[in-house]
């Protein structure tokens, strides 16, 4: 398995997790409160900071893919 498929993989169970912190979200909003504990707000903390490192590999991806298309156009450029 490479980078790209374990990346995917990491985006659908975070999208798992983000599905199941939506819904203790709700449950608050309707009247079903969760209790808060150390662990709930260490659980919080961790995925919110899965999510925005997932966000920012997304952008380095993008931003190599963008400076390779560009070094290679300059190469070609540069042969004729």
């Amino acid at each position: 398995m490479n980078f790209m498929d374990r990346f995917a993989e990491f985006g659908m169970k975070l999208g798992t997790q983000r599905h199941m912190q939506t819904e203790i979200i709700q449950n608050e909003i309707n009247g079903i409160p969760t209790p808060i504990s150390l662990l709930m707000i260490y659980t919080q903390d961790h995925l919110m900071t899965a999510i925005l490192a997932k966000e920012l590999i997304e952008e380095l991806i993008l931003e190599k893919r963008t400076i390779s298309k560009l070094s290679a156009a300059i190469a070609a450029s540069s042969r004729c």
